[in-house]
C-alpha cells in the first residue's frame, strides 16, 4: 500500500486489469460492478477503480455456486 503524508492509499486497479484477472471482457466488469457484484470507486474523471486487495480475495475464495 503506498502513503499520500501518513495516510496509506490502497492500490487500486483499472477495469482491463480486473478483466485480465478474470479471464472476461472489461464490458463484463463493468457489468459487474453496475450489478453489484464487485466493489468499485468512481473518480472524479469519470474513471472506474477496483481495489485491489478486494479483488484478490475474490479471486481467491470464488462465491459458491
Amino acid at each position: 500500500m503506498k502513503r499520500i503524508g501518513r495516510e496509506p492509499v490502497p492500490e487500486l486497479l483499472s477495469t482491463r486489469e480486473v478483466a485480465g484477472m478474470f479471464g472476461v471482457s472489461p464490458g463484463t466488469v463493468i457489468r459487474w460492478a453496475n450489478e453489484g457484484l464487485l466493489p468499485v470507486i468512481a473518480l472524479p474523471s469519470g474513471m472506474r477503480r477496483y481495489p485491489a486487495e478486494r479483488i484478490r480475495a475474490m479471486l481467491a475464495f470464488p462465491a459458491d455456486e
